[in-house]
């Protein structure tokens, strides 16, 4: 057993300890180089809008996300279909404050990490939105008379 480690172990083992630190150095530099980091612009979607109120002012209509992963899931995001959705079923009059989480991506891949959302909160203010005016439907009694063609006296001209 000697004799094998001092032949084929111990032997030139500075040459050995230095393959292992090139060979480590490439693995790390090639599995580094398949992550990606890219930053896209995610729409917002808003779900159970609340009745009987209307949104005043702006709302941000899309956040910036920066994700990271593996460059072959980046490249097949279709960014068409990921989407944030944001349920307003709790909103209330006045200033809401809905903040932006990872659980509120639709479709995205797995293998994917959000590494920021900017901006983080979504402001709402709304409104209490004043019930329709419905004008009373006139009789026909009040309805105005219909004027026969006539000159500007009134007579009927004939």
């Amino acid at each position: 057993m000697k004799e094998f480690m001092a032949t084929y172990i111990l032997k030139n083992w500075q040459y050995k300890v230095m393959a292992l630190i090139v060979a480590t150095g490439l693995w790390l530099f090639v599995v580094r180089e398949q992550e990606m980091t890219v930053t896209i612009e995610v729409p917002v979607e808003f779900t159970n809008y609340p009745e009987n109120m209307k949104v005043a002012g702006n709302v941000q209509s899309s956040v910036k996300v920066q994700l990271e992963g593996r460059k072959i899931i980046i490249n097949q995001i279709d960014k068409k279909t990921l989407k944030i959705i944001i349920d307003l079923k709790k909103a209330v009059v006045g200033k809401n404050s809905f903040q932006i989480l990872g659980s509120r991506f639709k479709s995205l891949p797995r293998g994917l990490f959000i590494r920021d959302i900017s901006p983080a909160y979504i402001y709402i203010d709304f409104i209490k939105e004043a019930p329709p005016v419905l004008e009373p439907q006139k009789t026909e009694d009040e309805k105005p008379a219909k004027q026969k063609s006539g000159d500007k006296n009134g007579k009927t001209v004939r």
